[in-house]
């Protein structure tokens, strides 16, 4: 149950390369995506009732019953789904807090994916419409009076909720090196290397910009106008814009005369190898592809879900630059081209990608699979 990722996808991949069969369960564009990769997926909207985001708590439920009413419902039929497929294994999106119940009732072994697992909690501000979330050092209790109040429900007796984030006992994995995540200890934790070699392409000098799907994107818009307006000297800017016609018109309209290049969807691996630095809001597959080509980071976060925390640890690691948002939007340029001409972040970007930087390859992740469901 997942959102197709790419480390995730590899994972599916190498099992089906080895005799066993895979079924993805998930919903929206994902579906004609992972399909398209040649993947046996089952559409489910029930699953976005089980991304617990942000903590919905009793007094809420009391308020809006009907919400919570269409979560039992929608958990009872998961597990009705996993169960009617007898799996050996399931592995489940780090958003999907719900679904951990409904695989322990069937007391199936589970992965958390996308987390180094221990408690996360989060923290919103609804003034700012920020949803943060963050390390915690204890189970949320909150979580845990909700997941009883769900069992109660539902009748079941097994599994708990203690965390923001998906918490497996048996196995919670991520695809980035395994000091990114040093300040949360969990003992079922392991990281992932799913690098490659990168493609060279020396002397660089594009900076790209990415809006992403997810997150607000006011300071990020600021940064990038004084961007273009102060381009680094024999630089050019390459901007990402996904799916968002209305920055597609602004960016056009203000980067007339300049060198800038608007793209919409787009493969990074195809253009990160040409790109000198990256600025975007701190989303995970996006330091990954960083990771990946050694591209130096600014991360100006867009405030939901783990990009604040994000940009912090990458400012912390050395890998770039936490662009706060009470930094004035004029110090870009300057920011940018720090980031870009400094050695040693490019040599800790180097030695991140390196195997000796995580605790399994997928070789020994797919052994440790074995293990588990034998």
């Amino acid at each position: 149950m997942d959102f197709g990722g790419l480390g995730f996808l590899r994972l599916s991949q190498k099992f089906e390369a080895a005799g066993h069969s895979s079924v993805w369960i998930t919903y929206g564009d994902q579906v004609a995506r992972l399909r398209g990769h040649g993947c046996d997926v089952e559409q489910a909207g029930d699953l976005n009732r089980l991304r617990l985001m942000p903590m919905p708590h009793i007094d809420d439920i009391a308020k809006n019953p009907a919400v919570h009413d269409g979560r039992v419902a929608s958990l009872r039929r998961v597990m009705e789904r996993i169960a009617q497929h007898r799996p050996d294994m399931v592995f489940i999106d780090r958003l999907l807090v719900g679904a951990g119940l409904a695989v322990a009732q069937l007391d199936l072994p589970y992965a958390a994916m996308g987390t180094p697992g221990g408690y996360w909690r989060f923290f919103p501000d609804p003034a700012q419409g920020h949803l943060n979330i963050h390390p915690w050092p204890e189970p949320v209790q909150e979580y845990h009076d909700l997941g009883e109040r769900l069992k109660d429900e539902l009748g079941w007796q097994k599994g708990r909720l203690d965390s923001g984030w998906l918490r497996s006992p048996y196995l919670n994995a991520q695809f980035l090196p395994t000091r990114f995540y040093a300040h949360v200890n969990d003992p079922a934790s392991i990281s992932i290397h799913n690098h490659t070699s990168p493609a060279l392409a020396p002397n660089v000098r594009r900076i790209g910009v990415s809006f992403g799907n997810q997150g607000s994107t006011e300071h990020l818009l600021r940064l990038t106008e004084a961007l273009i307006a102060n381009i680094p000297e024999g630089n050019g800017v390459s901007l990402f814009l996904g799916n968002h016609p209305d920055l597609h018109a602004h960016f056009h309209s203000v980067s007339r005369g300049k060198d800038v290049e608007l793209h919409q969807w787009i493969e990074f691996n195809t253009v990160m190898p040409g790109l000198s630095s990256f600025l975007f809001l701190g989303g995970v597959g996006t330091i990954w592809h960083c990771l990946q080509n050694g591209v130096p980071m600014i991360v100006a976060p867009g405030f939901i879900g783990d990009q604040l925390e994000n940009a912090r640890r990458i400012a912390a690691l050395g890998l770039g630059a936490h662009m706060a948002e009470d930094q004035p939007c004029e110090d870009i340029a300057a920011i940018v081209q720090r980031v870009t001409m400094d050695a040693d972040i490019r040599n800790r970007l180097a030695e991140a990608r390196e195997p000796a930087s995580f605790s399994h390859t997928m070789d020994s992740f797919f052994e440790l699979i074995c293990d588990l469901t034998r």
